[in-house]
Order: structure tokens, then C-alpha cells, then sequence
């Protein structure tokens, strides 16, 4: 066996490798979606602090502050939705660029496989495995940046907040974080064995 084809039994087995075999050719446009996102999060967790500032203008009987905080307030929403639509058309192209790259790697890795391994399986639940791989991929990469590092960035800038405002209530924010990661640590490990059995079950019923 050649080092190609040991590259593809070892990816193709494996999610990371296999995930970051395809991400390298689009590191780019990755890097640019994971940027672009970081900089709209931070401006919408700090658009909470430029309300705080609007509020505090008008308890403080400053009209000409609140007049210019309530005007540009709307043209910040705006710009950070407007940043959002960016990253719709960021991931977008790297997604549908990492699919194609994904169905390329697949394919051939298919492909080398002998007459045997066609005849002893569906047609139909070879192309089923297929779809699986990039569907998975068009659902685990928007989730990854607009999920998952959009709320991360959220949580620290919202924590800082916190932290200046009130010690002991960040500490306490901080331990209920602590206390539900622990709860759903322990939930995960039930629910990826679910999550086996009901793959393993589809795969019986599609067949081979």
C-alpha cells in the first residue's frame, strides 16, 4: 500500500484528520469567517455597554449625550448585522468549498476499492454514506463558528463586564458555568452512546 492510500484509510477513519484534510485547501477563507465573527461578537457584547451608556446619560440628565447615544445606537445594530451578513457569505464559500473537497476525497477513496467491495453493498447505501459525510460537514462548520465561537466570544466579553461591575457576581456566574459543564459532561456520555446505537440502527436498515 502507498503512502496515498495509507493517507486515506488513516483520514477517512478518523473525523479530525479526515476534517482538517479537507479545511487545509480552505484555510483562508476560514481564517477570514473565524476573524469576521470574532469582530461582530465583540461589537454586539459591547453594544450592551453602549446601551449602559445611553441609560446613564439620561439618569444623569445629560440630553445632548443621549441624544447622540440614541442616534448612533440604531447605525451600531445596523453595522454589526451588516458584519453578519459578511460571515453568511464567508462560511457560505467555505463551506460549499470543503463539501466539493470532501465528495472528491470520498469518491476516491471509493474508487480504489475492488470489484467486491461494490458487489457485497448497495448502491443506494454507499451514496447515503456519502451524503452523511458532507451533510455533516454543511451542519458541524456554520455551528462551529456562528455557535459555538460567536457565544464564546460573547461569554468572555460578558464576563469582563461582569468582573468590573461585581467581583463576587462574576465568581458566582463563573461557578454556575462550572456546574452545568459538569452536568453536561456527564449527560454527554449517555447521549453519544444513543446517539451510536441509532447510527448503528440506520445503518441496519439502509443497509450495508
Amino acid at each position: 500500500m502507498n503512502s496515498k492510500n495509507s493517507f486515506y484509510n488513516e483520514s477517512l477513519r478518523r473525523p479530525l484528520p479526515f476534517f482538517l484534510s479537507v479545511v487545509k485547501s480552505h484555510k483562508w477563507w476560514l481564517i477570514i469567517s473565524i476573524l469576521v465573527i470574532i469582530f461582530a461578537s465583540l461589537m454586539m457584547a459591547g453594544s450592551t455597554y453602549f446601551f449602559k451608556l445611553f441609560i446613564d446619560s439620561i439618569e444623569a440628565g445629560n440630553i445632548n449625550m443621549a441624544m447622540k447615544y440614541g442616534l448612533m445606537y440604531p447605525v451600531l445594530i445596523l453595522v454589526i448585522e451588516l458584519i453578519y451578513r459578511v460571515t453568511g457569505y464567508t462560511i457560505g464559500y467555505l463551506t460549499t468549498g470543503i463539501n466539493k473537497t470532501a465528495t472528491d476525497q470520498v469518491l476516491e477513496y471509493l474508487v480504489r476499492h475492488n470489484y467486491s467491495y461494490f458487489s457485497n453493498r448497495f448502491a443506494g447505501s454507499i451514496t447515503n454514506k456519502v451524503r452523511n459525510i458532507t451533510g455533516a460537514l454543511d451542519q458541524v462548520i456554520p455551528d462551529m463558528l456562528w455557535g459555538q465561537l460567536d457565544t464564546l466570544v460573547r461569554f468572555i466579553v460578558t464576563l469582563g463586564l461582569i468582573l468590573t461591575v461585581d467581583v463576587w457576581a462574576g465568581i458566582t456566574f463563573i461557578l454556575l458555568l462550572v456546574a452545568l459543564s459538569i452536568i453536561n459532561t456527564k449527560l454527554s456520555t449517555k447521549k453519544t452512546t444513543l446517539s451510536k446505537a441509532y447510527a448503528e440502527m440506520g445503518t441496519k436498515m439502509q443497509g450495508r
